[in-house]
């Protein structure tokens, strides 16, 4: 049975892309820092120009981040990227799940005897 498309293509999308580390980091990068130009990218997420064009296609198509364009005096730079106020809700609402499992399929005793641990991390928005 296909029980994934029981799940909206609006939340599969953002889902995928922050599977993958790459994308994830930048995702992070970009929600603990703000907006960043390509190039200071390219220094974060430490890979080619033509992959991280790559990775933050997918992470705007899940409307996970977002691109404009500006151009400041003296700075070379003019493609900005920035989290959505979509990527921090739902980043943010993950955490919430997190801190207190309300699985359907799983009671929370068996998150206790099966010593299951989720670690509490949360990111703060330095804003």
């Amino acid at each position: 049975m296909d029980y994934e498309k029981e799940v909206p293509e609006e939340l599969r999308k953002p889902i995928k892309a922050l599977a993958d580390d790459r994308r994830l980091n930048i995702f992070i990068a970009l929600l603990k820092e703000g907006e960043k130009s390509f190039s200071q990218l390219v220094e974060i997420a430490e890979v080619n120009r033509s992959t991280l064009n790559y990775h933050l296609k997918e992470l705007m198509k899940s409307a996970l981040i977002k691109n404009y364009f500006k151009k400041e005096f003296g700075s070379k730079d003019y493609s900005y990227y920035d989290v959505t106020k979509f990527g921090e809700e739902f980043l943010k609402n993950i955490y919430q799940v997190l801190e207190r499992p309300v699985l359907p399929f799983v009671s929370n005793e068996v998150f206790a005897t099966e010593k299951v641990s989720l670690k509490k991390e949360m990111l703060v928005l330095t804003r």
